[in-house]
């Protein structure tokens, strides 16, 4: 995927529309997309992650009972706080689409565009918690 396809699909996942254009096409550049296959691990439980999921086609879940589909925007938590997610994370039935950003690009975005932190921070509230206490 290219910069520009970045750039529009971060411009429709809140936190990132509360960003300037200058703000998102850093952002877009910094992104790494990955492509996850129907039902496959994307990340073992049990330990804090490394990147930002931001899922733009298909969904990420949990298998818990009932399994629990993530937020379009998953891991600013973990990254965040450090803390250690307690379930495996899976793509759906349908597999996804994610755009990633890395531990420490994360917080040059929390650093470059402070108006996302608070995004992060009201997502945050409305998430159930999947992560060890």
């Amino acid at each position: 995927m290219s910069p520009k396809h970045n750039f529009f699909s971060l411009k429709r996942s809140p936190p990132f529309d509360r960003l300037n254009d200058p703000e998102l096409i850093l952002l877009a550049n910094l992104a790494l997309e990955r492509h996850y296959e129907p039902g496959s691990l994307v990340y073992r439980g049990g330990r804090s992650l490394s990147y930002l999921y931001i899922t733009i086609q298909g969904n990420l879940c949990v298998h818990t009972s009932p399994p629990t589909q993530l937020p379009r925007v998953f891991g600013q938590e973990s990254l965040l706080f450090n803390r250690a997610i307690a379930h495996d994370l899976h793509a759906d039935t349908e597999g996804a689409t994610c755009l990633l950003f890395r531990k420490e690009n994360f917080f040059t975005m929390v650093y470059e565009c402070p108006s996302i932190l608070l995004g992060f921070c009201q997502d945050t509230v409305d998430t159930p918690s999947l992560f060890m206490t």
